[in-house]
């Protein structure tokens, strides 16, 4: 019985690369943290008339500690990984925020799929295709040597794909309810 769900069953997780568009938000809720900080210094330089602000200081530990805190509950919003789990012919995908908070992003039947096929050569085409209206992108980076992708039409009716980074298991379940998946070397 084991081995029966063992053979249905892959799971597999990556974590997003810090690179373009994802390399600037996390720089970004950097920047703003620490310019959160500076908040009581500028306020204790503000002099209106004969007043000078300077009892705003003693804000300064409270300041910090509530940096802290927003430090600690944004950074996971920009601390993100994937999880593939296909069982029974139904890729599942989740999103980690942090390491800590788990969201389920997708879930989709390998049947259902029109096209499973490597991000590369002649198979590119077909997922650049201009009447696609959703992009899900649950790969490591669009730049990885097992990257693929999956077209599919959503519950609105809209055509979709979904890149993600395969694995041999994967591809052998994708392979397994799906037969029009091509199969391609991937390193996992």
């Amino acid at each position: 019985m084991q081995n029966e769900i063992s053979l249905n069953t892959a799971e597999h997780r990556v974590r997003k690369k810090v690179q373009g568009k994802y390399r600037w938000q996390r720089i970004g809720v950097r920047f703003g943290l620490i310019a959160f900080l500076f908040i009581p210094f500028l306020l204790s330089m503000i002099k209106i008339g004969d007043v000078q602000f300077t009892f705003m200081l003693w804000t300064i530990p409270l300041f910090v500690f509530v940096d802290g805190f927003i430090l600690r509950h944004l950074f996971r919003y920009v601390d993100i990984e994937y999880e593939y789990t296909v069982v029974s012919g139904e890729l599942r995908v989740d999103i980690i925020y942090g390491n800590a908070r788990r969201k389920e992003w997708l879930v989709l039947k390998f049947a259902d799929m029109s096209a499973i096929a490597p991000y590369k050569d002649q198979y590119k085409t077909a997922a650049e295709d201009p009447s696609i209206k959703n992009i899900y992108d649950a790969t490591s980076s669009i730049d990885s040597p097992d990257c693929y992708y999956c077209l599919f039409t959503d519950e609105n009716n809209e055509k979709s794909v979904l890149f993600f980074d395969a694995t041999t298991k994967i591809l052998k379940q994708a392979k397994l309810f799906n037969a029009i998946t091509v199969l391609s070397d991937v390193t996992y």
